[in-house]
């Protein structure tokens, strides 16, 4: 009887911390944040953001834990995205989770239903009436439909596709022009166009 009320108080203890809520930026060994129910992501590509970056922690959105994020230096985000979305299966992405205006961002590898589900778990919206996440998934999935593009960054102002499909990069600009706000230095459609050509990307911080 007091093994079996032992082995009873065992269990309750354990699930007890596993429903403890855990701090989105514990630190936390890849092996572990790979098998954990609640993230569910493959091993290797955990392994390859850890090796890529530093820091490797989960991630948590207003949705709850949805993943694993890492520090990576600004100037390589763009390199260690692209190499986390060619590694990672179906339902698993990777994005920059800041707009890279210091010297690291935070690079997040989640799992998704939906490739442009990050702009909800960033809350990605514009100042303006109705520009919410669920307007711009709307938006930006028009875009997809016409000429294709890879979501690779989104925070709460700020977002990045990249063009999958050749498009002259006028268009582009045209379509993002009611969006963005003008950047520093660019001050007309044409510049925005030049700066999409020069870096295969578009960067808006929204309106």
């Amino acid at each position: 009887m007091r093994a079996a009320i032992g082995c009873a108080l065992a269990v309750a203890s354990t699930l007890a911390c596993d429903r403890a809520p855990r701090s989105p930026e514990s630190p936390a060994p890849p092996s572990t944040l790979a098998t954990a129910p609640s993230v569910a992501l493959p091993q290797d590509v955990v392994a390859l953001l850890a090796a890529r970056g530093r820091g490797v922690r989960p991630y948590g959105t207003s949705r709850g834990e949805v993943g694993v994020v890492a520090d990576v230096a600004s100037s390589e985000w763009r390199r260690v995205v692209d190499e986390l979305q060619r590694a990672a299966g179906l339902g698993v992405t990777a994005y920059a989770a800041d707009e890279p205006t210091g010297a690291t961002v935070r690079v997040a590898l989640v799992r998704v239903d939906d490739p442009l589900e990050p702009l909800r778990f960033a809350g990605t919206s514009g100042t303006r009436p109705g520009l919410d996440a669920d307007e711009l998934i709307t938006r930006v999935r028009a875009w997809d439909a016409s000429f294709g593009v890879s979501l690779k960054g989104a925070s709460d102002r700020w977002l990045a596709i990249k063009p999958v499909f050749r498009v002259p990069p006028d268009v582009l600009a045209a379509e993002a022009a009611e969006l963005c706000e003008p950047q520093p230095g660019v001050l007309a459609s044409d510049d925005v166009a030049a700066a999409i050509e020069r870096d295969d990307l578009l960067s808006c911080r929204l309106r």
